[in-house]
């Protein structure tokens, strides 16, 4: 088992300081709650509230984000074999690094725009193999053809005028060893088809890009160029400075400058730039040549001169590939996101076979008796009581204050019927009254055994001196329903 993308799993150190600042909140909030209304209480005063719930909704979304982050680390286990066929051109890159590169009147130097130049040329051309020459009066192959083209460009980034011992600049030298790599290349790749069976494969077309800026200080190069057109082989050169130039800058170890090149006489040697070497190189060669400019446009040209030539099949390659299992990671961690959503934050109420809640009441909470448990009621007291609670339940206050008077005349010993005119009196503002019947029923219903009645009445009678004020006679009243 491996994982592509390994820098995801770095987050995974974040759960257990979340899962702790989670536990660390629920207690503060226990301790809080714990102020206010005493732990005993708690479940009679907070029947919905559930201690425990919020730290599962909380282990639940840390699970979730567990198997998220292994899903982006993208854990692979288990490999099978793809074999791909690379087709493209064979590109040498001829880089001049001979000191007056170094002339800045190409900012911020002639060198560091060609490199700037030709890691936006690789960038585009990956799939194609590329190679790297650097020149001065002498040459070296800095990077082989290569399709590895992160290869290429960290060779680029390094080569400096200091890799060459004799400093000048010589053209001719530099396409003669371009020439001789990039024909030595396309004979080891040619092998390598071969041992492949690709025995009729077609050449890919060969193609020199030459970045200079044209201080040819010796004779040669006209004579290359003509070889390299009969070899078959692209020449594009690329030209960089001004006519006007600059002094040549010397650097010690660390970069820092130290003065400027000079001559015999003291004077400092200003390097121009000299276009016209470059563009008989490029013309003798049957190619093309471009001053580059400073939005580097050229680079769209050379693709499209690029594109128009012969892309052989050059090897075929066979890949291990992993396969890649973060989709089961992934499903469990929508699996423990959508339980954390679906789970409830409080305890789920059962609904009460009983009292049904009134709503729309000024006390919020006031119970009407549907479940009569007297001892063998009258059946005319039930009746009434029976309509009367349906009245009061279509808004038809009055009505149902006369059904509850007519039940209460004919069994009046029954608490619940006391109860419903407290409720009723209670929402038509008659407080003392109301108080009274609630006193009366929790009395009653005391007496008979009925803590059901007996609870209702002493809550809606807490509501009520709530309401007058009297917050000792409310308080009581709610530590007897409590009981």
């Amino acid at each position: 088992m491996r994982f592509q993308s390994p820098q995801w799993l770095w987050l995974l150190l974040m759960l257990l300081p979340l899962f702790f600042v989670g536990r660390w909140d629920e207690s503060r909030r226990k301790a809080s709650l714990a102020k206010m209304i005493s732990p005993l209480l708690w479940r009679s005063l907070l029947p919905e509230y559930d201690a425990t719930a919020r730290l599962r909704k909380g282990g639940f979304w840390l699970l979730g984000l567990l198997f998220l982050f292994l899903a982006l680390s993208r854990p692979q286990w288990g490999t099978h074999e793809e074999t791909a066929k690379t087709t493209g051109l064979d590109i040498l890159v001829l880089l001049d690094i001979s000191n007056s590169m170094e002339v800045e009147d190409v900012p911020p130097s002639r060198l560091k725009k060609a490199k700037h130049f030709l890691r936006t040329l690789a960038e585009q051309v990956r799939g194609d193999r590329v190679g790297l020459v650097g020149f001065a009066a002498g040459a070296f192959v800095a990077c082989p053809l290569t399709t590895d083209t992160d290869y290429f460009l960290e060779t680029l980034q390094i080569l400096t005028p200091k890799m060459v011992a004799n400093q000048g600049t010589d053209l001719g030298v530099g396409l003669e060893v371009a020439k001789k790599a990039l024909e030595r290349g396309s004979e080891e790749g040619d092998a390598e088809s071969k041992a492949l069976g690709n025995s009729t494969s077609q050449q890919a077309s060969r193609v020199i890009v030459l970045v200079s800026d044209g201080e040819d200080q010796e004779e040669g190069a006209i004579e290359v160029a003509k070889a390299i057109r009969d070899s078959g082989a692209k020449l594009f050169v690329v030209g960089l400075g001004t006519e006007k130039g600059a002094p040549v800058p010397l650097r010690d170890d660390s970069g820092n400058l130290v003065g400027f090149k000079k001559d015999a006489a003291g004077k400092p040697v200003l390097s121009s730039f000299r276009p016209d070497s470059l563009m008989a190189i490029a013309q003798t060669a049957g190619g093309r040549y471009w001053n580059l400019s400073a939005d580097e446009s050229e680079v769209e040209q050379l693709l499209s001169d690029m594109g128009a030539l012969n892309r052989g099949e050059m090897a075929e390659r066979k890949y291990l590939v992993y396969e890649d299992r973060f989709q089961y990671p992934l499903m469990l961690a929508f699996l423990f996101f959508f339980i954390e959503v679906s789970w409830p934050a409080r305890k789920l109420r059962r609904k009460r076979v009983g009292l049904p809640s009134i709503a729309g009441t000024v006390l919020g909470l006031l119970l009407l008796s549907s479940n009569v448990e007297a001892s063998q009621p009258q059946v005319g007291a039930y009746l009434q009581n029976k309509e009367g609670m349906a009245l009061f339940q279509q808004g038809k206050v009055k009505e149902a204050q006369e059904k509850f008077s007519s039940a209460q005349a004919l069994d009046p010993r029954l608490p619940e019927l006391q109860f419903n005119q407290g409720v009723v009196q209670a929402q038509q503002g008659q407080s003392e009254a109301a108080a009274t019947a609630f006193s009366d029923a929790a009395r009653r219903a005391q007496e008979l055994k009925q803590p059901g009645v007996e609870g209702n009445s002493l809550f809606n009678l807490g509501s009520v001196m709530t309401q007058k004020g009297d917050l000792g006679a409310a308080a009581q009243a709610y530590l007897g329903a409590v009981e």
